[in-house]
Formats: structure tokens, sequence, C-alpha cells
């Protein structure tokens, strides 16, 4: 049994980042209950698959929850409302108030049973709504101690685009001690994203970085492409197994396979 499975949970809030940007922040079944305690797993990719009534014969969508794991009596969802997107539209429709379906945690089916790569630098590269993805990832690499830095270097078309997740990531800075830095990277005055740009960003060394991308399947190869192109080498391969408990032995989760994106 999920433990989100057995109620419709309400609608606390749903906040308009911008004009095609949602955030919904939906009720825990207890307000001392946060999704650590339910047994999520962020870190390791650990999804929900969400519908409305509305969306009753549509299949459930899968999102990742972008709040921290910790927060006790609500978890949200970051969605990107596209024009022809039913359940995007349905959610961003939502009200305080309304009810959602919710199942999970759901973890990713095809992840294996052991980390293959030691690093001591993280690099994360978000595209578009990746970054939604992203924070959970870069909070989980940072509860390693022998992570010296996590860097991030997200790509947008423009500032309308990032400027609702700037005080997420500065909040992530504020409590990595030092170890997390950021930079975004906007296409409409730069242009894309090249090797020069990836060797700008992550100043840690290809040799001791191991690197991750996030966004569409296109997306990805592109920036795996370009990583190799600037000399890095390791994909940052996040691997783990749930122990007899049902807890997983380590904060992981997988680099560029069929991932639930907040983007349906």
């Amino acid at each position: 049994m999920h433990p989100l499975s057995q109620s419709p949970h309400t609608v606390i809030s749903a906040t308009h980042m911008t004009p095609s940007l949602v955030r919904v922040t939906i009720s825990l079944p207890a307000p001392d209950q946060s999704l650590s305690s339910l047994n999520f797993d962020l870190g390791l990719g650990d999804f929900v698959r969400l519908s409305t009534p509305h969306t009753k014969y549509l299949k459930a969508r899968a999102y990742s929850p972008t709040s921290a794991p910790s927060r006790e009596g609500s978890f949200d969802i970051t969605v990107k409302v596209y024009p022809d997107g039913v359940m995007s539209r349905a959610i961003g429709a939502l009200k305080p108030g309304d009810t959602v379906n919710v199942l999970g945690p759901l973890p990713v089916p095809w992840l294996t049973k052991k980390r293959s790569l030691a690093h001591t630098h993280a690099g994360f590269l978000a595209m578009g709504i990746g970054i939604t993805e992203i924070l959970q990832l870069a909070r989980s690499e940072l509860c390693d101690p022998l992570i010296q830095t996590a860097t991030l270097l997200w790509v947008v078309r423009g500032a309308e685009d990032c400027e609702w997740c700037y005080g997420e990531l500065e909040e992530i800075a504020k409590g990595s001690g030092g170890r997390f830095q950021w930079a975004v990277h906007m296409t409409r005055d730069k242009g894309r994203p090249t090797a020069d740009s990836l060797r700008e960003a992550f100043k840690s060394g290809a040799a001791e970085t191991a690197v991750l991308c996030v966004g569409t399947k296109q997306m990805m190869s592109s920036g795996y492409t370009m990583f190799a192109a600037a000399g890095f080498k390791k994909k940052l391969l996040r691997f783990g197994f749930r122990s007899p408990l049902g807890r997983r032995s380590s904060p992981m989760v997988a680099d560029n396979k069929k991932r639930p994106i907040n983007s349906v």
C-alpha cells in the first residue's frame, strides 16, 4: 500500500510563478507527516502519479515533488502548463480547496544496485523545467560529505523563465556551507551553451567532476555531447537499493533514462 493512495488530497495553494508555470501545494495525510516520513527518497528519484477529478479518463501523470522532503503537512509540485496539455492545463486551473488523487512514493524502476563512479565534484546541467528535479538531486548530493562542490548551470530562454526559482536556489546555497554554486544561461542573450560555456561554469575540473543533464531526451543527448567535448568523462550515475525495511541505503538517483520530468 502506498502512503499517498488512500484518499483524495486537498490543494492548499496554486501559485502561478509565470504565465505558463504553476506551483501547487498539496496536503499530506497528517499535519506532522513529511515526504521523508512517508518513505520518499527524492534524491533517488521517487515521484508521484497525480490526476484530478476532471481528468479521470486520462492516465495519471508522473511528477517529481519540488519541496524539501522534510517539510511537514504538505508538498509541492511545479508544472509547466502547455496549450495542448490536457493534464497540465487541468493542474494549472486548480484552486485552493480542490482535491487531487495522488499515488506515491513510486521508485524509478530501472535503477541498479551499485554506484560505479567515485567523484568529489558534481555538475548539473538543467534545461528549462528540468530544474524542478535538479533541486532535489542537488540537495541529495550535498548530503554526501565527500562532495566538495556541486555546481548548477540552468539553461532558459530569458529572465521570465527563471526568476521564480531564485529563492530555492539561494536556500540550497545558504545551507551548503559554500559548496553549492549556480548560474543561469539565457539563450535569448547568449545563444545555446557550448563546450566552452560548460568549461567556464564547471571550474572544478573535468577529471574530478561527474555530471548530470536533466531535460528532454534530445536536450540531454546534446548536453552530454557538449560535456564530452569539454573533457568531462564521468556521468553522475545515481544508484541505490531498498533495504529490508523499505528504505534505500543511499540517496541516489539515475541519470538519463525515462525520468518523471514535470512537463506533461
